[in-house]
């Protein structure tokens, strides 16, 4: 026959006397003659743990095993998840847990108090000058609740036909390409483009070996541009 040992509140189970012996919950006894068994139930003296999120509604904690009525037995091993929403990400653990790993576990050998810090997403945005200039793509692409903090995002200009990259302007400076930023928080870049010129020109004649060439544009202008009037040097007339 099983036999399991559900304490109330306030109290935790300790051990079984009488036919049955030990702190094993559930147990057996073989019935093999009348029995008599005796739960013993202890006030609880468990360690208790209390958490909390900031800020409010950014996530939750998931807590294995969960806390029972009268507090954790001693030494009792707690495995602790952050569980962020959607538009946050967590960062960090305070009070009697520290740094960033997630899960965590802690062991109950007092009573603990904790925070799960959560900080929101970050967007990222991106404008090119001239608009027709090029594009901006990232890399990884933004989520769309934006990127989590410390992520490192690669950028780089594309130009469109006719135009090259220049240099970039807002919160990421230089003319790098592509770069490479980390994302602290929100923030906006600004891909400059420039035109880009095929010169043409016509071979206006042939000095020293070399070809010299002449934009259109000045040859047209010489051909409308008046001549000045040659003067002839004076013949002598006979008999003058």
């Amino acid at each position: 026959m099983t036999l399991t040992a559900v304490p109330g509140a306030g109290y935790i189970f300790d051990h079984w006397e009488g036919h049955l012996a030990g702190t094993a919950n559930p147990d057996y006894v073989i019935m093999d003659a009348d029995k008599t068994v005796t739960a013993v139930f202890v006030p609880a003296t468990g360690y208790s743990l209390s958490y909390s999120v900031v800020p409010l509604e950014a996530g939750s904690i998931s807590v294995n095993p969960a806390q029972p009525s009268g507090g954790y037995t001693p030494d009792t091993v707690v495995t602790l998840t952050a569980v962020s929403e959607p538009d946050h990400t967590f960062d960090h653990w305070e009070g009697d847990l520290s740094g960033s790993d997630n899960p965590v576990s802690l062991v109950m050998d007092s009573d603990k108090t904790l925070t799960a810090v959560f900080e929101p997403r970050l967007n990222l945005s991106a404008s090119v000058s001239p608009e027709e200039g090029g594009t901006v793509e990232f890399n990884p692409s933004q989520p769309e609740y934006g990127y989590p903090k410390g992520e490192h995002v690669q950028l780089t200009a594309v130009p469109a036909d006719g135009y090259r990259f220049d240099h970039w302007e807002g919160d990421v400076p230089g003319d790098e390409n592509p770069t490479t930023i980390t994302v602290t928080a929100a923030g906006e870049v600004v891909a400059v483009f420039s035109r880009t010129f095929s010169w043409q020109g016509t071979v206006a004649g042939v000095i020293g070996g070399a070809f010299i060439l002449l934009p259109p544009s000045y040859l047209i202008l010489s051909r409308l541009r008046p001549r000045a009037p040659v003067s002839k040097p004076a013949r002598n007339r006979p008999g003058a």
